[in-house]
């Protein structure tokens, strides 16, 4: 399986969706799931799929709020 780092967030969201509706094709055996982390050392051929970091600073802004405000 030869998988392409996704720098698109709305890509892998329309692949979640895929796969949620049934749409999504077999690539293959998975060879490597892990922890988030730097996988340069172990990925020589630059096939491995990077985690997506969402951006969740205003819904914790937002949550702190409420907390503080009780």
């Amino acid at each position: 399986m030869r998988v392409a780092v996704v720098e698109n967030p709305s890509a892998i969201v329309k692949g979640l969706v895929a796969s949620y509706e049934g749409e999504a094709r077999d690539v293959g055996k998975v060879y490597f799931i892990d922890v988030i982390g730097d996988k340069s050392n172990i990925d020589k051929k630059k096939i491995i799929l990077a985690s997506v970091l969402w951006k969740f600073d205003v819904i914790y802004e937002m949550m702190l709020i409420d907390i503080y405000a009780g």
